[in-house]
């Protein structure tokens, strides 16, 4: 009985996968889909232009997007586990090799990966209307009329702050 399990196995793992010359088709799909193309527009360029057989068109159009599907579907836990891996394989032969600046290269790396180390966050000003926490701080400190720049909600705060601290 096991071996009746294997051999029907087999089979579909071999019917599952396309000769050469369907893959091509598919990924000429694949890449006219990247273009943009969808529905009626795909199937009549994939036609003319990547020469697909109109019988078999739709069935290779199906195949594509099953393939970007699985492309597309990753665990993002087994990933980042691969990636700190690969940085700490990267760091171990660098040092190995002396090769300071690729280590320092592969340990900040991976201390972002691992969040040892965030990308530093730029502040910039909130454009009107961002957030409803903004705008309630424009509610609050526009009234004052502490600046003619009614839109720089930086500028507002540090002036009201000053003020602030001026009256203690």
């Amino acid at each position: 009985m096991p071996n009746g399990r294997k051999k029907a196995t087999a089979k579909r793992s071999a019917a599952a996968t396309p000769s050469p010359q369907a893959q091509k088709h598919i990924e000429d799909v694949i890449l006219l889909m990247a273009k943009g193309l969808r529905d009626a527009q795909l199937r009549q360029v994939a036609i003319e232009a990547a020469k697909i057989d109109a019988n078999k068109v739709d069935a290779v159009i199906a195949e594509a997007r099953q393939q970007l599907t699985r492309a597309a579907d990753f665990n993002r836990d087994l990933e980042l586990a691969e990636s700190i891996t690969q940085w700490r394989e990267l760091y171990r032969l660098a040092v190995q090799q002396s090769d300071l600046t690729a280590a320092a290269s592969a340990r900040n790396r991976l201390d972002v990966l691992l969040a040892l180390k965030r990308p530093p966050v730029i502040d910039q000003p909130d454009p009107a209307g961002m957030s409803p926490e903004a705008d309630a701080i424009r509610a609050h400190l526009i009234p004052l009329a502490l600046t003619q720049d009614k839109d720089n909600l930086v500028e507002i705060v540090r002036l009201a702050a000053l003020a602030v601290m001026e009256k203690r």
